[in-house]
């Protein structure tokens, strides 16, 4: 098996995980080096040891991190040549996508690290669209998901986003006060997906 002589302590990847859709950060988000040079795998092979069997089940560990409070997260100590950093929101099931970035390590002369920043934004599962009524666009018009609870308000232009919410075929209702609603019937994709639904109330 390879050695390799490591400078401890030394963060190699660092960055944040943010929300696409209003680029706040996210905490609790599982971060994993998914692609790597054959040398990270035997570096990989030599941390896993002393935890046996239990290693599957960590969730932290020198190829995987959880976001903090903030979004942040870093990783330690990497050999050097090229990765891929994968984010994706496990306890959020299917309500936001999966981000992808791509990092380089490599020491210097002095055998320090160089810093390789990450900065991944993970996109929601969202239906956006437009209520009008007679073609003027309708403001704090009511959308909701019809079968669960999520709702939201259209803004002065006529514009709503239902974000976060599960992909599949769903039924959207638009509401004035005065007017009869109107339902519509889309299908998201998959996670990460965007749907587009307009309204014209009468």
């Amino acid at each position: 098996m390879a050695r390799f002589d490591e400078l401890r302590r030394q963060v190699a990847i660092a960055g944040t995980v943010t929300d696409q859709e209003n680029g706040g950060p996210i905490a609790g988000v599982r971060v994993t080096l998914t692609s790597a040079e054959a040398a990270f795998a035997d570096w990989l092979a030599l941390k896993a040891l002393p935890f046996g069997r239990g290693w599957d089940s960590l969730a932290v560990r020198a190829d995987r991190t959880l976001t903090r409070d903030d979004g942040r997260f870093c990783f330690l100590d990497l050999p050097d040549g090229a990765y891929t950093v994968t984010a994706e929101w496990l306890s959020q099931g299917d309500r936001y996508g999966v981000a992808t970035g791509a990092a380089t390590i490599a020491r210097g002369s002095d055998g320090g690290i160089k810093l390789s920043t990450v900065d991944l934004a993970l996109p929601p599962t969202r239906i956006t669209g437009k209520v009008d009524i007679k073609t003027v666009a309708a403001a704090m018009a009511e959308v909701r998901l019809r079968g669960g609870g999520e709702s939201t308000f259209t803004d002065g232009e006529g514009v709503y986003v239902l974000s976060a919410i599960e992909p599949g075929q769903r039924i959207v209702r638009a509401q004035v006060d005065g007017l009869a609603p109107m339902d519509s019937s889309v299908t998201i994709a998959g996670r990460g997906q965007s749907a587009t639904v307009n309204f014209s109330l009468s």
